[in-house]
């Protein structure tokens, strides 16, 4: 394994304990904290835009270069209209019911 491929690795196990901490706090949180971290996240994706767009041009060009197809390439570009997706899709999930201790649905299979 190269030099690069183990720092992605490292990088990827810190994101992923980072990740593991984060659940066992979002699990005691209100409906109310969760709807404000949403509404805070959609907001810092449209106020961070040009910088998420910007280091996105970095791992286009080099999913490019790499000789990743066109399609993987289009999947991973981001633009302005993308990224306001994400923080409305964001927005419409804070405005939905909490599903958490919530009985969705029950099934008796033969």
């Amino acid at each position: 394994m190269s030099t690069n491929d183990d720092k992605v690795q490292a990088y990827i196990e810190t994101l992923g304990l980072r990740a593991k901490a984060a659940a066992r706090l979002l699990s005691g949180a209100t409906e109310d904290q969760k709807n404000i971290a949403l509404k805070v996240a959609a907001e810092s994706l449209r106020r961070r835009t040009n910088d998420l767009i910007a280091a996105n041009d970095a791992d286009v060009k080099a999913a490019q270069e790499a000789g990743k197809p066109e399609s993987f390439v289009d999947r991973l570009m981001l633009n302005q209209a993308r990224i306001e997706g994400m923080a409305k899709a964001l927005d419409e999930i804070a405005e939905l019911p909490d599903p958490v201790g919530r009985k969705l649905a029950h099934f008796n299979r033969p």
